[in-house]
């Protein structure tokens, strides 16, 4: 979630079957800082997550 007008954001991780949601705000959108940040989130899950779907949010 990015407001207009602003850098930072919300990176949001949601599993598809139980939506169990993990979340975590970002200090700009480049793709270095969402790579590092989803790699940090996801680590908590590290022998559990076999594939990740990536979505923009824009439909």
């Amino acid at each position: 979630m990015i407001e207009k007008g602003h850098s930072d954001g919300l990176l949001t991780i949601v599993e598809q079957v139980t939506r169990y949601t993990v979340t975590k705000r970002i200090s700009d959108k480049s793709a270095q800082t969402v790579t590092d940040v989803t790699i940090e989130l996801l680590a908590l899950f590290k022998y559990t997550v076999l594939t990740i779907t990536q979505d923009n949010g824009l439909t």
